[in-house]
């Protein structure tokens, strides 16, 4: 079950450097940071980091912390800012287990990444990121946190056809031209995004619990046109919050909006 890789074209529009992380992320992360680690201590991973940006905001924002940025591209890797209390590693998320056998890590960050972990079939995608998630909770310390960061696509009658819909229109090969021209960057290769529901339900199958979720609205980054090619019914930005589900001393303060992610969910 061998993973995609965006071309060295592709990888460019995640050479941000020169932006600014988005405001309206890092609010919402480092409130769940100063709730769960108000001693500012903690160590790290940014899983899938690229140029680091999230890393250096968190370095700076909280002296005692340490993190280690992992990505695939050596490209990326080379564009982040030196600083000695960040490590950088390029390697991909498939093999954290064994890269990271012996060590724990206080919070590990998977932004905007578990979408991009895509195989030849959709089935294989999916499998992808359940097993990347699985191989994060082993990761975590006792007080253990993941920070997920995702674009969500919930479909206006079947929940998860847009998934489906993306997934197959953006890898197919025949398809490149035409999903490039409509703005795709990963046309040819393939995304795997997620409903809201389905997102539950695939954090919860990896035995992590969501403490808190956070979305974000942005319905004007899909066209109308788009939305009903793709069957969009909402799309948003969400942040989960998420511990080890066995992990007893954790309560669950689920969610600013959504209750609906018991344990009790079906695999879609």
């Amino acid at each position: 079950m061998g993973l995609k890789s965006l071309d060295k074209c592709q990888l460019e529009v995640f050479n941000c450097t020169k932006r600014p992380l988005p405001g309206y992320i890092y609010s919402v992360v480092k409130e769940c940071i100063d709730e769960d680690f108000p001693d500012g201590e903690f160590r790290f991973l940014d899983m899938g980091g690229g140029v680091g940006r999230l890393t250096d905001k968190i370095l700076d924002e909280f002296p005692k912390s340490r993190g280690l940025v992992l990505d695939n591209s050596e490209y990326l890797l080379s564009k982040n800012r030196v600083h000695n209390r960040k490590t950088l590693l390029c390697a991909s998320a498939q093999w954290v287990d064994t890269i990271f056998a012996d060590r724990r890590f206080d919070i590990v960050f998977i932004h905007d990444l578990l979408h991009h972990l895509v195989c030849e079939t959709y089935k294989d995608s999916r499998q992808a990121i359940l097993n990347t998630l699985v191989l994060t909770k082993m990761m975590l310390s006792s007080c253990g946190r993941v920070s997920v960061w995702e674009n969500l696509y919930s479909g206006a009658i079947v929940d998860s056809l847009p998934s489906h819909i993306i997934f197959h229109v953006t890898s197919s090969k025949l398809l490149c031209r035409l999903t490039k021209r409509l703005g795709a960057n990963t046309a040819g290769v393939g995304a795997c995004f997620l409903s809201e529901k389905q997102w539950h339900t695939v954090l919860n199958n990896a035995g992590l619990r969501v403490l808190k979720y956070k979305d974000v609205n942005q319905p004007c980054l899909v066209s109308p046109c788009k939305k009903i090619l793709l069957h969009i019914g909402s799309y948003v930005a969400a942040h989960f919050w998420c511990a080890n589900s066995q992990d007893r001393n954790v309560t669950n303060d689920l969610c600013t909006r959504n209750t609906s992610c018991s344990g009790s969910a079906k695999p879609i």
